[in-house]
């Protein structure tokens, strides 16, 4: 009669395989639902930053175009329109897209009696990210403000270069003067989009600077349109601006329109100015993707 011997080694090397399966799969599921989302919001956080950070240059360089106003020059910088994501299965990767929206809505300043001391189309340029762990985003340039959509959340992150200023008369009293910087970006509407970085060039076209003075003071409207949604947080710094410089409710008033073909109209009326200065650009905006 034969011996029947029992060897356990194959059922042991099936059992720790099946261990092992067991456990990378734990892993594996821990860090996609746990760390991966982690990372993949920190990339896009810090994409975010810099973003905000190079739309500031875009804002520092059509300024310095403004002030110096020389025609013809040109300047460029580097916009992180998009990521790549991070080094583990890309995560955090984002999709960005730029509008240069040209000679679009109004830039117009009116005296009391109607009549139109400046008015034109400007423009404006907006930037979207889509991500896919943080809340999808806006920024918008115009008229030296730039206003931040995420959500709910409405973040204006440079004020409009709009300044009233006071100064001793004379005679005595005080002169109330209204400096506007105005900006028009000039060629044709242009949509870009891409993961990665892009270049952005802006020419000076035209520049001009001029003063108006209003003797016995003048009450101005100053209206600017804004993309449906922006208008808003451009409003509450106009109010808390001029509050500061000691004007009175009576003195001035800002209103928003309701949107009208997509866009909000932001008027602004101040009372007894006695001298505007208008220092105008208009640039070209290329993008390079």
């Amino acid at each position: 009669m034969k011996r029947i011997v029992r060897r356990d080694e194959g059922v042991t090397n099936v059992i720790s395989s099946i261990m092992l399966l067991a456990i990378t799969l734990s892993v594996v599921g821990t860090v996609m639902e746990i760390y991966l989302p982690a990372w993949g919001k920190d990339v896009e956080s810090r994409h975010m930053e810099d973003t905000v950070t190079q739309i500031y240059n875009l804002r520092s360089i059509i300024e310095e175009q403004n002030v110096l106003g020389v025609e013809g020059a040109v300047s460029s910088s580097v916009f992180s329109m998009g990521s790549p994501g991070g080094a583990l299965f890309g995560t955090g990767r984002v999709w960005g897209s730029m509008d240069v929206i040209t000679a679009s809505g109004q830039c117009e300043v009116t005296d009391s009696t109607g009549s139109t001391i400046y008015g034109r189309g400007v423009g404006y340029i907006l930037y979207t990210a889509d991500n896919g762990y943080i809340e999808d985003y806006s920024l918008l340039y115009q008229q030296g403000a730039i206003v931040m959509k995420q959500g709910d959340s409405l973040v204006l992150k440079a004020p409009p270069e709009v300044f009233l200023t006071h100064s001793p008369a004379p005679g005595g009293g005080t002169l109330r003067s209204l400096k506007v910087n105005l900006v028009s970006f000039d060629g044709e509407s242009s949509t870009h989009g891409s993961s990665s970085n892009a270049l952005i060039e802006v020419r000076a076209v035209t520049t001009f600077y001029t003063t108006y003075d209003f003797e016995g003071g003048q009450t101005l409207l100053v209206s600017i349109s804004f993309p449906e949604g922006y208008g808003s947080a451009v409003v509450s710094y106009l109010e808390d601006e001029l509050s500061a410089e000691g004007l009175t409710e009576s003195e001035y008033n800002v209103t928003l329109s309701s949107p009208s073909g997509g866009e909000e109209l932001l008027t602004l009326r101040i009372d007894s100015v006695d001298s505007l200065v208008l220092n105008i650009i208009t640039a070209e905006v290329r993008v390079y993707v």
